[in-house]
């Protein structure tokens, strides 16, 4: 259906055994000449009898390319790196992180251009070269400006993320592709390296729980885990992030507090990206910045022998600032999901 000047469907019908009939299939294909180039056309099938009707199937999508003489300009775009978390996903569930990076080889440039994203998955077996006809899971598209070699990377949002589903029907290992595709009047001469992925595979079960949809310590987003170092003398956060490739960048560098800096980073926005975090014991003040607008956000909870143990303790997807006493086993925290109201608990106790 992708890429050509008609999207085509064809359903696969068992026919009835009788005795020791060998069961057989019919194949019908639909043509769809009607349609407008560039465009996402969805498409749903059902069988039908005299007296039957059976429910619709899945989804399914199909596009007619751009044919060159349409073009009003040439932009070879290239995607590579892409990143699909969560590795253990139940039937029905939505991903939990999915990066890629999308770079522009010319001539031309792009600009403030849509692009499309369209994400599948195909059964894989390790060692194994699968013939597996992928299936579509979802598609996502956005506006972008790229100079010619200019790069960028695409983190899609929680809307976004949503809309891509493992079917219900899908089970097993499972190896996810994304295909990138202009959605305006440029030509892009080469659909080779259009379509890229993912190193890691995806296993889709009946039932379970899933695994975590993002990495340990990804300050950006992207899904992989961020280099991240913190000055416990002076309270400096800095960070190399994967999503720029290997630029520095700084945390919270605090104007006050003169004693010992303890690292609380933690998801406080529920924006699902980690958020630099810093606690000064002598006070018990709190830094947090914000990775959801960038503004740094302070408090006073705990003081001298407390320490940060910052969680989501109340499964309100956001960290909650709390600190523990060894001294006494004393645990407090303050709930996010219900307005920060004090909680309190002892356990443990220094010998």
């Amino acid at each position: 259906m992708d890429n050509g000047q008609s999207a085509e469907h064809r359903h696969v019908a068992p026919r009835r055994a009788t005795g020791n009939t060998v069961p057989q299939s019919l194949t019908y294909t639909y043509d769809d000449y009607a349609i407008f180039p560039i465009l996402t056309f969805y498409y749903w099938v059902r069988a039908k009898t005299a007296t039957l009707i059976s429910p619709l199937s899945y989804v399914d999508m199909g596009y007619a390319a751009l044919s060159p003489e349409q073009a009003i300009g040439t932009a070879d775009i290239t995607a590579d790196d892409l990143v699909f978390l969560p590795v253990n996903m139940t039937n029905a569930s939505p991903a939990g992180t999915v990066s890629c990076r999308v770079l522009n080889n010319g001539p031309d440039a792009v600009n403030a251009s849509a692009i499309g994203f369209d994400f599948h998955m195909a059964c894989h077996t390790p060692g194994v070269v699968s013939n597996a006809i992928p299936v579509w899971i979802g598609s996502d598209q956005g506006t972008y400006t790229l100079a010619v070699g200019e790069e960028t990377l695409v983190i899609l949002t929680p809307p976004s993320r949503r809309g891509l589903i493992a079917r219900a029907d899908l089970s097993g290992v499972q190896q996810v592709k994304v295909t990138v595709r202009r959605l305006s009047g440029l030509n892009d001469p080469n659909l080779t390296n259009n379509t890229t992925t993912a190193p890691g595979t995806v296993l889709v079960r009946t039932v379970g729980v899933n695994s975590p949809g993002r990495s340990v310590n990804d300050y950006d987003g992207d899904g992989k885990s961020d280099v991240a170092l913190c000055r416990s003398d002076k309270g400096v956060w800095a960070a190399v992030l994967s999503g720029t490739r290997g630029y520095g960048t700084t945390g919270i560098e605090p104007e006050t507090g003169g004693g010992r800096y303890w690292t609380a980073a933690g998801d406080y926005d529920g924006d699902g990206l980690l958020d630099y975090g810093l606690y000064e014991e002598t006070c018990g003040t709190w830094w947090i910045r914000k990775s959801s607008d960038g503004q740094v956000v302070s408090g006073e909870f705990g003081g001298s022998g407390f320490r940060p143990v910052s969680a989501d303790y109340d499964g309100d997807s956001k960290s909650d600032p709390a600190v523990y006493g060894p001294a006494w086993g004393y645990w407090a925290g303050l709930k996010s999901a219900s307005d920060y109201a004090l909680g309190e608990a002892w356990a443990g106790r220094a010998m």
